[in-house]
């Protein structure tokens, strides 16, 4: 099991607009999931303090996929035998030689074609960019900022607790850095 836990800990959010994303919020963390190919199941908390994700089994890394790269015309690509420029172009995009590329059918035409392999990588790499992203996304209506920060959310996030099994997942978003720690309610104390 890869136990998974994110806690976004926020000043008050107001009850009107968070009923109002409430039922976007775990879709928008879905989407967001399989657009970084690390999809998998979970259940959603929240308190006017704080927004959370339990993953009973989180992936470690994003599953690896081939994409297909389709290219010019081979009429357009190759000049008396030769790569023109078309051909050339594609190659350095697909990041080979010209000669590593094959020819496939697309649409009634024969184009250049390059099927390549793309790597899963691990979450630490891109998970800050992948919560920033998330964030931003969530629309409570009016916006605030505070401090010297250009981004804004809806009340200023005070905390970010992003934890696979028993390690912190290191990140910065919104000048705050993740940790493993969160905080209670502040009128207890423990």
């Amino acid at each position: 099991m890869r136990n998974f836990i994110l806690e976004i800990g926020v000043e008050e959010l107001p009850a009107w607009p968070l009923l109002k994303e409430l039922n976007n919020i775990s879709k928008k963390w879905e989407d967001i999931l399989n657009e970084y190919r690390i999809g998998s199941n979970f259940t959603f908390y929240y308190t006017p303090r704080r927004l959370v994700f339990l993953h009973e089994d989180m992936p470690t890394k994003q599953s690896s996929y081939e994409e297909e790269l389709f290219g010019p015309p081979v009429g357009a690509a190759f000049k008396d035998g030769l790569p023109t420029p078309a051909a050339t172009g594609f190659a350095k995009k697909c990041g080979v030689e010209v000669t590593d590329l094959e020819r496939a059918e697309k649409k009634g035409k024969e184009v250049l074609f390059f099927k390549k392999q793309i790597v899963g990588k691990a979450i630490d790499t891109f998970f800050g960019e992948l919560v920033d992203r998330y964030i931003k996304s969530l629309k409570f209506g009016k916006h605030m900022r505070w401090g010297s920060l250009e981004d804004d959310f809806i009340r200023p996030i005070k905390w970010i607790a992003c934890i696979l099994n028993d390690r912190v997942i290191n990140f910065t978003t919104y000048n705050i850095q993740s940790s493993d720690a969160t905080y209670p309610h502040r009128n207890y104390s423990y």
